[in-house]
């Protein structure tokens, strides 16, 4: 399924223009100008989708950069609200799209902003081309993560063109189940049912490979973020009887 291209600030009327702002010290201020512009502003931390840019201090690795990725938008820097409101109209935005080359006074301060930024302009290309598929199609995800990751993750996924499957029950089939997210210490998932999913043929990952898998670049290895069931724990009468052992064949030496 093809996403529909991110249009320019030309080809919108400024009442269609809806901009979503990541940017807590300047958000009132900022919303107010493009408001005078006839821009619609959303001030919500979650993601929108409803928005087409986002105004942002620098790409950072949360929930509204990475939904805004798989859709494509427009990832402008705050300078394009200043340099707007000096025209007194909405400009074109290829000199403050992150990642950019036309944005030269963008200045990417570390190698992971200058690499999400990268990503970021990739993707929205791609979309403005028609070659912008949704990134998760056909994958059927089941999210064992802690419950304060779940929603986060299950927004930017389904935004991106994933079903989710409940991980309260697994299904019979495992066949069903392409992906598997998990966190070894907050799963929700008995060992036995994790062993279970890591012998089914879904890819068992850690959660960083989602925002690693959509930046994707050339230091992305699908490898380094396989999911590893740990040794199991000894149970402390286990414990206790090793070192009773240890310490019994310690006193016979002496």
């Amino acid at each position: 399924m093809l996403l529909h291209a991110p249009l320019h600030c030309s080809q919108w009327t400024p009442s269609n223009i809806r901009m979503s702002l990541d940017c807590c010290n300047e958000r009132d201020s900022l919303a107010e100008q493009l408001q005078m512009l006839g821009a619609e502003t959303i001030l919500t931390s979650n993601f929108e989708p409803r928005c087409t840019h986002v105004i942002l201090n620098k790409p950072q690795r949360n929930e509204k950069f990475l939904c805004a990725l798989v859709r494509g938008l427009w990832l402008l820097d705050t300078s394009y609200v200043k340099s707007s409101v000096q025209s007194n109209s909405l400009l074109p935005e290829e000199k403050y799209e992150w990642g950019n080359p036309k944005a030269t006074h963008i200045a990417a301060t570390n190698p992971s902003i200058q690499t999400y930024a990268s990503a970021a302009y990739r993707r929205r290309v791609a979309v403005q081309n028609g070659n912008g598929c949704n990134p998760f199609s056909d994958w059927r995800v089941i999210l064992a993560l802690p419950k304060d990751k779940v929603e986060s993750m299950r927004r930017i996924l389904e935004m991106g063109g994933a079903s989710i499957v409940s991980c309260s029950e697994l299904p019979a089939d495992l066949s069903v189940v392409t992906h598997v997210f998990i966190d070894s210490k907050k799963s929700g998932l008995k060992r036995e049912e994790i062993q279970s999913l890591l012998a089914s043929e879904a890819k068992c990952l850690k959660a960083e490979y989602i925002p690693a898998y959509l930046v994707n670049d050339s230091s992305f290895d699908e490898t380094k973020l396989k999911f590893e069931l740990p040794p199991e724990r000894a149970s402390r009468n286990e414990s206790n009887f090793s070192s009773s052992r240890s310490t019994r064949r310690t006193s016979t030496r002496s």
